[in-house]
């Protein structure tokens, strides 16, 4: 057994190692390699929070992608200029 492996991380390295396989067939494997024993319901569960966890990076990273080119196509203005006060009719 592997010291301090999580099931999502057993279940993550199993799926990298079998690809598209059932769920039983991860939980056996997660069984046998690393020691650790998890219902084939929960590994479904898991594989739900790595697709998740994996849309959420890639959406933190193309939000990124887009706020840099956003900003390399803004002229850098002084810090002092940034905010003008309104002029008053008076």
């Amino acid at each position: 057994m592997h010291r301090g492996m999580t099931q999502l991380e057993a279940v993550r390295a199993a799926k990298e190692q079998l690809g598209d396989v059932t769920a039983g067939e991860l939980a056996a494997y997660v069984a046998e390699v690393f020691g650790l024993t998890i219902k084939p319901a929960i590994v479904t569960v898991l594989l739900g929070s790595l697709r998740e966890r994996e849309e959420l990076e890639r959406s933190s990273r193309a939000l990124l992608e887009k706020l840099e080119q956003v900003k390399a196509e803004q002229p850098s203005e002084p810090a002092n200029n940034r905010r003008r006060k309104k002029k008053t009719a008076a």
